[in-house]
């Protein structure tokens, strides 16, 4: 049996047709062609001083996709989100990296697509099959 799965993206478009989100593996798949120009707004690391080092040492040298890359996903340790590439600020502790996620996620929405200025959004949804 094949289970539905939705994902909701926020797009912004700009007054110059620039289009802003946030990017998601999900999201990857329908950029296709064309010049996309990704830039990170945060990092999700542990917040160890020595993990954190060692984290960093290794995504800076190995794909993100790369088996080394998820292991360091894995760690059980208490993780942060740091949204200093956005003048933001230091998220955590918590205690799993998928909260650390989810409050980045929303730290983003709220901060940096602020819903009801003067640019627009439009609401995508992507629904995946999964086997």
């Amino acid at each position: 049996m094949t289970k539905r799965h939705k994902e909701t993206f926020v797009l912004e478009i700009g007054p110059d047709g620039v289009v802003s989100c946030i990017c998601t593996p999900e999201f990857d798949d329908l950029l296709g062609e064309g010049t996309v120009r990704k830039r990170r707004v945060s990092h999700v690391e542990p917040i160890s001083r020595v993990l954190r080092w060692l984290f960093h040492a290794i995504r800076s040298r190995v794909s993100d996709t790369g088996k080394l890359a998820a292991w360091t996903r894995v760690w059980p340790c208490a993780w942060r989100a740091n949204l200093a590439p956005v003048d933001g600020p230091t998220l955590g502790p918590y205690s799993l990296r998928v909260q650390a996620i989810n409050a980045e996620i929303d730290w983003l929405h709220t901060h940096l697509f602020r819903l009801g200025d003067d640019r627009l959004f439009g609401i995508v949804e992507i629904t995946n099959d999964y086997h």
